[in-house]
């Protein structure tokens, strides 16, 4: 179509107009199957009245009971709490540079948000009480507080102590304030030994709702059933899985955009709304005008305290391991977030003495929640590399910061997609990081 019998010419018109049907075809075909997922037990929600995964995953969530008798926080109590926040932990050993050559594994954890949902007693019940002198912070349900550390008794490779320097939030081994929630206060006196003092803060004492643990494990084990069968639709649980409890932190919204069709509704509101007004202006050639207003952020709820606990409930999963490596004599060289850089020859002793202090918990390597694995990925090597460290390692690396560094990749055993080897030797491969630049800059700018 679009083409003469004798294809000597091509009617670039009917080309392109044949070309747009078609992608739109196969746009709504993908649409559609996207949506009959969600549709699909076990998570029956309809894509057409949700704006973002956030929003699907917090529809799911309180269709199953997850937040039932959890009160959301708005003014004072949410903008306290809302200071307990804090992302993954990233950071070089010791704030350093190194450049080491030996095996290296990329060891990572499985699905740390979720596990950390399956791990945790559940979500506080009731509404914050403020926390005064006579109440054991330790002993209540949650607690989320500002306190002043003064004295570390052991000082860390990857501190669990963090504060702001200016916009960017450091990992030191200083004493000072710092907010907290109760997991996070629990840590650090098992890891670092710190004395302190509470300054301020808000607590929990009315039980908690246990039900994020069956959600979480159900969307895992839903996720694994699909992987299985390698079925397309084990990317959407996944991405609910992981976005768990991202509507929980949502920051207010401090402004609001307001479109007035004539002069004299936008003159009507500037009379009635000139103190919350930030800027308007009028569009070009007609009438319409736009105006920005200040939105008062007392009208914003959310669950900050549970995603407060979820992020601390994470750490403590990367904390526990990172800190029985240090106490055992093993060097960690690199951590973000969820996954860390260790030599691949000190992974056996680390598992035998993970599993000997921790009987309870999962074993550390493994495929489940609360577990961990090597992770690393190179183009060409097919084969499944999960908890076989000698498959894929990096034989030499540079760290020089958060989210920089750079890896040269070995594949001791090239398998084919069938996971047979192919008898290819090594294969040798890159994997650089350095946010914000892409890979091709630098690499332009270390040939020239």
């Amino acid at each position: 179509e679009g083409v003469k019998d004798d294809g000597s010419d091509l009617d670039l018109i009917n080309y392109s107009a044949h070309y747009c049907k078609i992608d739109c075809e196969v746009l709504q075909g993908g649409y559609n199957k996207f949506r009959s997922w969600f549709l699909a037990d076990p998570i029956n929600l309809d894509i057409n009245d949700i704006i973002s995964v956030p929003s699907a995953a917090n529809m799911f969530f309180l269709a199953n009971g997850v937040y039932d008798d959890v009160y959301k926080l708005s003014g004072v109590p949410r903008m306290f709490i809302q200071n307990c926040v804090v992302g993954g932990r990233c950071m070089v050993r010791k704030n350093k540079q190194y450049h080491t050559q030996m095996p290296m594994a990329d060891f990572d954890a499985v699905s740390l948000y979720p596990s950390a949902m399956a791990e945790m007693s559940g979500f506080p019940l009731g509404k914050p009480k403020v926390w005064n002198s006579t109440i054991n912070e330790l002993a209540v349900d949650a607690c989320f507080l500002k306190i002043n550390i003064t004295e570390v008794g052991i000082k860390r490779a990857f501190p669990l102590i963090s504060r702001y320097e200016g916009l960017t939030r450091d990992w030191a081994n200083n004493c000072g304030e710092m907010f907290v929630d109760k997991t996070t206060l629990e840590d650090l006196i098992e890891f670092h030994a710190i004395k302190y003092a509470v300054v301020e803060g808000y607590y929990y004492d009315e039980g908690v709702n246990p039900a994020i643990k069956d959600s979480i494990k159900l969307l895992f084990e839903e996720r694994l059933k699909r992987k299985a069968v390698d079925n397309p639709a084990e990317t959407i649980f996944k991405l609910l899985m992981n976005a768990g409890y991202g509507k929980s932190i949502l920051k207010p919204i401090d402004d609001d955009v307001k479109i007035f069709d004539t002069s004299a509704q936008m003159l009507k509101h500037l009379n009635y709304n000139y103190n919350n007004i930030i800027w308007y202006k009028k569009v070009s050639l007609c009438d319409r005008w736009i105006c920005k207003m200040r939105k008062p952020i007392n009208s914003h709820f959310n669950n900050v305290a549970c995603g407060v606990m979820i992020l601390s409930q994470s750490k403590r999963i990367m904390n526990r391991m990172m800190c029985l490596a240090e106490d055992i004599g093993i060097k960690i060289y690199y951590t973000d977030t969820d996954s860390i850089h260790i030599p691949t020859a000190d992974i056996p002793a680390l598992n035998d003495a993970y599993e000997a202090k921790y009987p309870n918990l999962p074993a550390l390597i493994g495929e489940g929640l609360g577990q961990f694995h090597t992770d690393f990925k190179m183009k060409g090597a097919n084969g499944d590399n999960i908890h076989k460290s000698n498959i894929i390692y990096a034989k030499e690396c540079i760290f020089l910061g958060k989210k920089t560094y750079y890896d040269v990749l070995v594949c001791d055993e090239v398998k084919d997609k069938h996971g047979k080897p192919t008898g290819e030797g090594q294969l040798i491969g890159e994997h650089i990081r350095m946010k914000g630049i892409p890979n091709k800059s630098i690499l332009y700018k270390s040939i020239n």
